[in-house]
């Protein structure tokens, strides 16, 4: 028999009383351990000697027998939630899980309950931010590439109850903001010379079969400094929308986010938008690259210049504002995220645009 408010195994309990809640009443008693259709069984936490905190809010789920917190209502999964199976010691990766004092029975190295809970719900997968000391280039690379393209399966390696940690977090946002700011002109360098030599070999092909329509080769410039003002302008950007998430205080409240389970969705969630400078470098080189097939095109495209660039603006934002909205649904659990998303980012915006202008 199992004690129904917590879960305790009772077959051995020497009274009628739980050992673990105290629970005696005779309808506390059920046939079977509490059950979760993703999750498992309740774990038996006489066996936990340590705090076990709901991911979203904080909350002390000892003793917990339904899957749900009691204070901000998340869904637990008991196995994600104290995952025991990969409970291990920190220094010799013995199992540790069972033990009632913080020292490994096989090394006899002291260790912290939290260091070996938190190291056990952090999902096993190659993200930057568990990796970036470890192996800072292929999980940067892993994990700019499933935030900007597949953020749906990122948010499937996170767990809620895995905690942020700021420091890579930080670096990620701030590797962000330096491709955006400088994308332009690293593609620019490669795709100048390279248009420029194509421009040139169409004039000396075109010039021997005495079918040349221009006067001299095309040349194209893509170069572009970036100075002082456009990069406090994006760094602002970067720092204000990300406080604008801290505004809404009524869904914080409401869900008992925490402001590093923010940063950690906004930081991925801009992944996309990292990119655009130096995408629309590459499209804008794509575009003059049809002058070389035919020169007569000249007019039409220099209409095209304009409507390229806002085009990436717009794609860039709808995109960041989609994953971002993802990542409140997939990660955080909330179910209006999107409206969330979509206000922060259009506050960040104008708060940027307004400190702009007047500072």
């Amino acid at each position: 028999m199992y004690c129904a408010k917590c879960g305790h195994r009772l077959l051995d309990a020497a009274g009628p009383e739980c050992p673990v809640c105290g629970d005696a009443a005779p309808d506390a008693l059920s046939p079977a351990a509490p059950q979760t259709a993703a999750g498992g069984s309740a774990p038996d936490w006489a066996m936990v000697p340590f705090n076990v905190p709901c991911g979203r809010c904080g909350e002390k789920l000892n003793g917990l027998a339904q899957p749900q917190c009691p204070k901000c209502d998340l869904e637990l999964v008991w196995d994600d939630l104290l995952p025991v199976e990969d409970m291990h010691c920190p220094h010799c990766d013995y199992l540790v899980y069972g033990a009632t004092r913080e020292r490994c029975t096989e090394c006899g190295a002291v260790f912290a309950w939290d260091d070996v809970l938190g190291a056990a719900q952090s999902r096993r997968n190659s993200l930057f931010e568990h990796f970036w000391t470890r192996r800072p280039v292929a999980s940067l690379l892993r994990t700019w590439w499933l935030a900007a393209m597949k953020p749906r399966r990122l948010w499937a390696e996170f767990s809620i109850h895995d905690s942020p940690k700021v420091a890579p977090l930080l670096v990620f946002m701030l590797l962000q903001w330096a491709v955006f700011a400088y994308g332009w002109d690293t593609v620019a360098r490669v795709v100048d010379p390279a248009i420029n030599a194509a421009s040139r070999w169409v004039y000396e092909r075109d010039w021997l079969d005495r079918q040349s329509l221009t006067p001299q080769p095309q040349s194209f410039t893509y170069s572009f400094r970036p100075g002082t003002d456009f990069l406090k302008f994006t760094a602002c950007w970067y720092v204000l929308t990300f406080l604008s998430f801290q505004a809404f205080v009524q869904t914080k409240a409401r869900y008992r986010i925490r402001w590093r389970q923010i940063l950690r969705v906004f930081v991925h969630g801009t992944a996309f938008v990292s990119l655009a400078t130096a995408v629309w470098c590459v499209a804008e080189a794509a575009v003059d690259a049809s002058l070389l097939v035919n020169p007569g095109w000249g007019r039409f495209v220099a209409r095209l210049y304009n409507p390229l660039g806002q085009g990436t603006a717009i794609v860039g934002a709808v995109v960041t504002w989609a994953h971002i909205w993802i990542g409140y649904h997939c990660y955080l659990k909330t179910p209006r995220g999107w409206g969330t998303a979509a206000m922060c980012l259009i506050l960040g915006h104008l708060l940027t645009q307004l400190l702009w202008i007047y500072i």
